[in-house]
């Protein structure tokens, strides 16, 4: 066995899916746009906007029940249910609160119903706050407190539409604040499945951080002492480069004008960085749905790293390949042509 270094890329969600409506007003809290800041690769996509229904208030007010439901483009409608035990969720502060769903903005806030609050919490304040996709991204994260939504990936299936990075600056500021010139272009052309929506309700931004993992093998000759040959670490930009050059080239994403027909071959990514292979992988519940195929995300409850069922893009020298865990399998979600 020769000796190898290899750079395993874990991308992560920095901040839950966001519609295109909600971004630049989103922006505006100054919290939400420090997170967004940590983020320089980021993906556009679409699916069909997600409806509350009515809540159920449950066990004298402490839990609350409803349905969420999604209309197709081609009619048939996905619908599942959720619960949400006010008790348990982060943050909760009292042992009573009130759930108020606000019809109007499709958004459930958490509030604090106790008479008394402590002098250094705002009694404005909600204890928690969820949209749909906060909602869908909290579940399959693990947040203490919601359970059900057993159809939840028909939720988290979207449409890639554009692979974007910010060398220079970061998402928030790229993609999230002002004119995005794909992602008006993505509003301009695209249509809206559902009939009384806004297209600008079915058009989602994703902000991801990626965490470049270093991983060696050693040969029974090896010794372990001098260079073990490879980057000690990665260039941060390096990765993110690459990154959006290798989604692209692998699922190649309608919006995107270049397409890097010699990938991986490049100055600003990972070919020259001395490395055995990489990939990339998603730990989040999601798939995208692009030209070239199915690619589909899978974190691991435990670890918060990607599962053994995410799908892999994996650069071997001058080889490129979408590698399927899962094939063969009848609930494969993950493949390229």
């Amino acid at each position: 066995m020769d000796s190898s270094h290899i750079a395993w890329n874990c991308l992560r969600l920095v901040y839950p899916p966001v519609s295109s409506l909600d971004a630049e007003p989103l922006v505006a809290d100054k919290q939400v746009e420090a997170v967004l800041e940590r983020s320089k690769f980021y993906l556009i996509g679409k699916r069909p906007q997600i409806f509350f229904g009515e809540p159920i208030v449950k066990n004298k007010g402490s839990n609350i029940a409803l349905t969420l439901q999604m209309t197709r483009e081609d009619g048939s409608v996905v619908e599942d249910c959720v619960e949400i035990a006010l008790k348990k969720l982060p943050k909760a502060r009292r042992h009573h609160a009130a759930a108020c769903l606000s019809m109007s903005t499709n958004k459930i806030l958490v509030i604090d119903d106790a008479e008394e609050v402590d002098d250094e919490e705002d009694p404005t304040e909600p204890l928690n706050w969820f949209t749909t996709e906060k909602l869908l991204y909290d579940r399959w994260r693990g947040t203490p407190g919601i359970s059900g939504l057993h159809r939840l990936r028909e939720f988290t299936t979207y449409e890639l539409l554009y692979v974007g990075i910010s060398k220079k600056n970061n998402t928030s500021k790229r993609l999230f604040s002002g004119s995005h010139e794909a992602r008006q272009r993505v509003l301009n052309n695209e249509f809206a499945a559902y009939g009384g929506g806004r297209i600008s309700e079915e058009i989602y931004l994703f902000a991801f951080d990626i965490e470049p993992l270093s991983v060696r093998t050693l040969a029974l000759t090896d010794q372990l002492t001098g260079d073990p040959g490879g980057p000690a670490e990665l260039d941060k930009i390096a990765v993110v480069a690459d990154a959006e050059k290798a989604f692209i080239d692998l699922l190649d994403a309608e919006y995107n004008r270049v397409k890097y027909k010699n990938y991986p071959v490049g100055e600003d990514g990972l070919y020259a960085a001395g490395l055995s292979g990489y990939s990339y992988q998603f730990a989040e519940d999601i798939t995208f749905v692009a030209k070239k195929g199915t690619f589909r995300g899978d974190r691991d409850p435990l670890s918060g790293y990607p599962s053994n069922r995410a799908c892999a893009l994996v650069i071997h020298g001058d080889l490129t390949t979408v590698f399927d865990p899962l094939a063969g399998h009848e609930d494969d979600e993950c493949s390229a042509d």
